[in-house]
């Protein structure tokens, strides 16, 4: 059969354009066949004719990805941080500038696991990073996200996200950012994984050099959008904002990072000692605080606490879903794109490319 799929997702994260190749006798009602045999979270978009050589992952030039979040996450100290928070046109704006600083050729090695400093593969290239307008979804205001490289490596965009949302906090200065493309070893912070989507997978050259040959067809999706973006309103929107509701998935990363350092840690003897360079004042203070108080506060969280308290911060969760789509190739050496999407996905085997 021959299959390839063009990217793979950490664990739980949505795909709403995934594309797969492989070699298969076609009918007229294949998609109908395939789509018959999977639940909903998973569906057949399209297929498409490719060449005979295809490979979904070998013809990618760049993979797209989108990060659906509470806005709360970038309240800053002064603000309350509950779910009736709603964000600014100048946090937007602010949130963009930062996002800024990714973009271009870094060296990646802080964002992913498994990297040493001087290893070339850690070295990625991005080419948009952006965050969207704010909408509101069963009464949580959320934004989107949308990021676009070259290659991602295992959890890079959820470092990424994370440490911005820990400069908008005032937990960390906006110079880690760019401290972290040396060879120094940071602390940074993974964002939660549900809310992480692979969008799009892009195939560009691929596109320019066949796609209108009068034989083959370009691999674009762009006329399924409407039927992608009400696959998502039923099955990923929904997953986010019950994750946020019923687990507080988001609500209780945030209390974890004042005990993140945002750059090498210090060894001392005790973890109030904890301490680093690259922490705001802010986030020097706040770290003493939570450490003295940490025992107290997840004890109360435990015995499920005040009504105030259950709208405010407390601690870790993660919660992932997916949605994916495929391509594929037939036995007479003509190749073929189909697409779907699912929400529930396997584990990455060992964390390599996205």
């Amino acid at each position: 059969m021959h299959f390839q799929r063009a990217a793979r997702t950490d664990k739980g994260v949505s795909a709403a354009r995934q594309v797969v190749s492989l070699r298969i006798a076609i009918s007229d009602d294949l998609i109908e066949k395939l789509n018959a045999l999977l639940p909903q979270q998973i569906r057949v978009f399209d297929m498409k004719r490719g060449t005979k050589s295809f490979n979904s992952k070998l013809w990618c030039d760049a993979r797209s990805y989108s990060y659906t979040m509470p806005t709360f996450a970038f309240a800053t100290a002064i603000d309350v941080t509950t779910y009736d928070y709603r964000i600014s046109d100048a946090a937007i704006e602010r949130v963009n500038d930062i996002l800024s600083d990714y973009i271009g050729t870094h060296n990646f090695h802080n964002f992913t696991s498994g990297k040493k400093p001087d290893d070339a593969s850690a070295s990625r290239y991005i080419m948009d990073f952006k965050c969207g307008k704010p909408f509101v979804e069963a009464d949580l205001e959320l934004v989107v996200i949308t990021v676009k490289g070259q290659s991602f490596m295992l959890h890079q965009i959820r470092k990424m996200i994370g440490l911005v949302i820990a400069v908008m906090r005032d937990l960390a200065t906006r110079d880690v950012i760019k401290k972290a493309w040396t060879s120094e070893r940071l602390d940074i912070p993974i964002a939660p994984s549900v809310g992480l989507v692979l969008e799009e997978v892009h195939y560009d050259r691929y596109n320019q050099r066949y796609g209108s040959d009068g034989i083959h067809e370009a691999i674009d999706w762009s006329h399924h959008l409407e039927t992608i973006e009400q696959f998502k309103k039923d099955f990923i929107y929904p997953t986010i904002v019950k994750a946020e509701k019923e687990e507080q998935s988001m609500f209780q990363w945030l209390s974890t990072l004042p005990l993140h350092t945002y750059g090498p840690r210090e060894v001392g003897t005790n973890l109030s000692e904890t301490r680093s360079a690259t922490r705001s004042p802010l986030g020097q203070a706040d770290v003493l605080i939570n450490l003295n108080s940490s025992n107290a506060s997840r004890q109360n969280f435990e015995d499920g606490g005040t009504n105030d308290q259950n709208n405010c911060l407390k601690s870790d969760h993660r919660h992932e879903t997916q949605d994916s789509l495929v391509s594929h190739q037939v036995s007479d050496g003509v190749d073929h794109s189909l697409s779907s999407c699912n929400s529930m996905a396997p584990p990455p085997s060992n964390g390599a490319e996205r």
